[in-house]
């Protein structure tokens, strides 16, 4: 071998040293320019809306300016749900937090007011109680959050079991989470997180963990809770690696099988916003009755209660570089299962 082309080996294998080095740092200008060409790629040829029984009952600004200011009370929340069964709804979940007491149920109204006669309060209607009486027994799943403090966490309302190694650890860790009002947390028929990019820096939301863990226990997100209980079934399967702990390969959901990433994450593959894919809430609530059309967008569907008002910020960025609300990649996520078109990206990629 001559003096050059032993240069050029030890040329190549520097360069090829320093790229390996590179790419096992994963330094941020490194992972912003993958992910601006996964957004780039999201652009070029995103996922086709299609027509699917899946709905977000929008808490726009018309319902809020008919109804009043946020938070409603929960006999309102009670009749949402009435309503939405009336109409045949197959799923209701609620991208929404129920965990303070209703400041606005008469029963606590009335219960500082000096010289009050305690019997009287027993006598007061409750909305918590009002709203928990109204989801028993019917197809409804209530979401919770994340939380750093206290050591709270949600009732698991199906089974959930792996082969392979155990994926307990895979996905985002949780400390606690946001605490469900006792009543509705018994009464739900499913309760799911309704965490998007849990632990990530950027707002563009790519990827959404359909699990999260607090090391001993996996806790289903709310599209995944909204799935089951359409489908009726009781328990999940997930696919962990045979090789090691604390992976996923897939999960199992009644007739759907979802690919994941190894930390439980699903890729989105968003869809163009579209007006068809909401309902204003005020229109399921009309006082003179419901529009044949507002019948047919429900009748069937998995349901997602949410909001698209910028004051309760609940805007998240897609791929696509749209502001949309929260509620509606969850809609997406189910969307994208039902109609099984996935990302992937192959391991020697």
């Amino acid at each position: 071998m001559t003096r050059a082309q032993l240069a050029g080996v030890i040329l190549g294998l520097s360069l090829v040293a320093a790229l390996t080095i590179v790419r096992a740092s994963d330094p941020q200008p490194l992972r912003l320019a993958r992910e601006a060409t996964f957004d780039q790629y999201q652009r070029l040829a995103p996922r086709s809306f299609e027509a699917m029984p899946v709905r977000v009952v929008d808490i726009d600004e018309a319902s809020l300016r008919q109804f009043g200011q946020w938070p409603w009370p929960r006999d309102r929340m009670a009749a949402l749900v009435d309503k939405l069964t009336e109409l045949g709804a197959a799923v209701i979940a609620f991208d929404i937090l129920f965990a303070e007491p209703d400041r606005l149920s008469p029963r606590s109204v009335v219960r500082d007011v000096p010289g009050i006669d305690p019997a009287l309060l027993d006598r007061l209607p409750d909305n918590d109680e009002i709203f928990a009486r109204s989801i028993a027994g019917k197809p409804v799943v209530l979401g919770y959050g994340i939380s750093n403090e206290g050591n709270y966490h949600p009732q698991v309302k199906a089974g959930i079991a792996f082969t392979g190694e155990s994926p307990v650890d895979a996905p985002p860790h949780i400390r606690a989470a946001t605490p469900l009002r006792p009543q509705l947390e018994a009464n739900a028929a499913g309760i799911g997180h309704i965490s998007l990019n849990p632990g990530k820096s950027t707002a563009v939301v790519r990827t959404a963990p359909l699990f999260l863990t607090d090391g001993e226990q996996l806790y289903p997100g709310l599209a995944l809770e909204a799935m089951r209980v359409a489908q009726g079934a009781s328990t999940y399967l997930i696919a962990g690696a045979p090789e090691g702990q604390g992976i996923m390969t897939s999960v199992k959901i009644g007739d759907f099988v979802i690919p994941v990433t190894s930390a439980g994450e699903l890729w989105l593959y968003v869809s163009p916003d579209r007006a068809e894919r909401y309902v204003s809430a005020k229109d399921v609530l009309a006082p003179n009755g419901v529009s044949p059309q507002t019948r047919a967008a429900i009748e069937g569907s998995i349901v997602f209660v949410g909001t698209s008002s910028a004051g309760l910020q609940d805007i998240r960025v897609t791929a696509l570089g749209e502001n949309v609300p929260g509620v509606s990649l969850h809609a997406q996520m189910v969307e994208q299962v039902l109609s099984g078109h996935y990302l992937s990206r192959p391991d020697w990629a």
